[in-house]
């Protein structure tokens, strides 16, 4: 592990000792800096506000970092807080990620779910913390202060890790720390794809002189799960275009 990363790692605890946000944050978890492998090089980064209070369940907290039942700060150990994160989709991920799955699979990518290759990791744009409340129904005041400080931590791991394509089912106005609304380009879904026409916006950038490739999807309906709504197969299919049309991985 590089200090860049143990810096990363060390703001997030910052973050998750913050006292103004303690009452808000799921008891016995911890601050979740990245879903998934990123030892693996990931090629591609998918994008949500903040981790889901059901990573931790009521009857287990650590059924999915196993590792790091009882860590305290003063016994936290950093290398085992990576592999905790690393070997997420190795242990009981939330079903919530297959929502991205079949995209993912069009895009020849993967997050390691169902015995896939883990070329793809999960962040979260907003906080790396888990709160108990859903994130639309937090308190203004609370977001704010979650997104002053989870957002240039997310911009921060952005860059280090510099993927080549970004997936980002949020809304656009939490892209703007990525470039103005005037950046991004509308890209036009042909009807031949998902059987309607629909479109996408793409904003192309260098995140630490590497070039990279976010693509924001307009929801044909309102949803509360990423391309909730999308069947299986239209996933897979618009997967595919944004492989072939926006940015192969290759």
């Amino acid at each position: 592990m590089d200090d860049k990363l143990r810096n990363l790692i060390d703001e997030a605890l910052n973050i998750f000792e913050n006292r103004e946000v303690k009452s808000q944050i799921v008891t016995s978890s911890i601050p979740i800096l990245f879903f998934g492998d990123y030892t693996l090089e990931p090629k591609v980064i998918t994008v949500g506000l903040n981790p889901s209070r059901l990573e931790f369940p009521d009857n287990n907290r650590y059924q999915r970092f196993p590792l790091m039942e009882g860590w305290t700060r003063e016994s936290f150990c950093y290398e085992t807080y990576v592999e905790s994160c690393c070997r997420y989709f190795d242990e009981q991920p939330y079903h919530w990620f297959q929502n991205y799955e079949e995209i993912l699979k069009g895009l020849d990518a993967s997050f390691k779910l169902n015995g896939n290759n883990g070329t793809s990791i999960h962040t979260d744009i907003c906080s790396p913390l888990a709160t108990e409340k859903s994130w639309r129904h937090l308190g203004t005041d609370t977001k704010q202060r979650l997104t002053l400080a989870g957002t240039p931590l997310w911009k921060s791991l952005v860059s280090y890790l510099h993927p080549k394509l970004i997936i980002a089912q949020v809304g656009l106005e939490h892209l703007k720390v990525l470039g103005p609304q005037q950046s991004w380009r509308t890209v036009p879904v042909p009807e031949t794809v998902l059987g309607t026409e629909s479109e996408i916006m793409v904003l192309r950038k260098k995140l630490n002189s590497h070039a990279s490739t976010t693509v924001h999807w307009k929801p044909i309906r309102p949803s509360y799960t990423p391309f909730g709504d999308l069947t299986p197969k239209e996933r897979f299919r618009l997967g595919q275009f944004i492989r072939d049309r926006i940015c192969s991985l290759n």
